[in-house]
């Protein structure tokens, strides 16, 4: 564990965890903490810039390395693929499908169906997200980017309809 607080880093000794004072993004302080004996390698620093300045260094340095890294939007979740990882967890993502099956809920539709509609989307979202990332351009937010605007778009107008298909037969479906 690197981290500049240390308080947190206190309270980590107490379980027995190796820990570390500092930037994560120096190379020096990685390799003192053991990054080349490492086999993954997790990144929850609290700036964007700084994940994907990361992202590409290990992968660089350490082609082998598995890494999870937290991205903030969709965008940095493009920046991130762009820079070799393919492990990548969205921020409110998660909280973000919570919300979409406790609508679902909320409009009468049982928690089972819901959670088999969220599940649909997530697949769905997951697909399109790698379908659509090589039109991506690092620094490039997505709405002026006219080729990955094209590419979503494309996709969609494909995928869409199969995604409203599956969605109304999990609402046509008898609950058990």
């Amino acid at each position: 564990m690197i981290d500049f607080s240390v308080k947190r880093l206190r309270a980590l000794q107490n379980f027995g965890v190796k820990n570390y004072f500092g930037d994560a993004t120096r190379p020096d302080l990685l390799e003192a903490a053991g990054i080349s004996e490492a086999s993954l390698f997790i990144i929850t620093i609290d700036d964007a810039e700084q994940v994907t300045k990361l992202v590409k260094y290990i992968k660089a340095t350490y082609p082998d390395l598995h890494i999870i890294a937290r991205a903030f939007d969709n965008n940095h979740v493009y920046d991130l693929w762009a820079s070799g990882c393919r492990d990548i967890i969205r921020e409110n993502y998660d909280s973000s499908l919570r919300m979409g099956r406790s609508a679902f809920e909320a409009l009468g539709i049982s928690h089972k169906k819901a959670e088999q509609m969220i599940n649909i989307f997530n697949q769905h979202d997951k697909v399109s997200m790698v379908e659509v990332a090589d039109a991506h351009q690092i620094g490039v937010p997505a709405h002026e980017n006219k080729v990955f605007i094209a590419r979503l778009k494309k996709y969609l107008e494909e995928k869409n309809p199969q995604l409203q298909k599956a969605m109304q037969d999990i609402q046509q479906q008898t609950d058990d």
